[in-house]
């Protein structure tokens, strides 16, 4: 991402950049000018064939994702 460089700024959903900014890598430069269109929370859904037996990559995944953007909804 050019922001992280140095060559410019990004308007990019928090989710998605939460751990530069966390760590100081990104700043917001406008802390008080809300961007969102929508004041709910978003949520990301995993979608995959319904079989007996999750592929590993697949459950990994969802694992990894789950980790990083919260628990299951159900």
């Amino acid at each position: 991402m050019s922001a992280l460089k140095g060559m410019g700024i990004v308007l990019f959903l928090d989710w998605l950049i939460a751990e530069h900014l966390k760590n100081g890598a990104l700043i917001k430069l406008l802390p008080n000018y809300n961007t969102a269109i929508k004041k709910t929370p978003e949520h990301v859904t995993a979608i995959y064939p319904n079989t007996s037996h999750v592929l590993l990559n697949v459950r990994q995944i969802i694992v990894y994702f789950s980790g990083v953007y919260g628990s299951s909804l159900y």
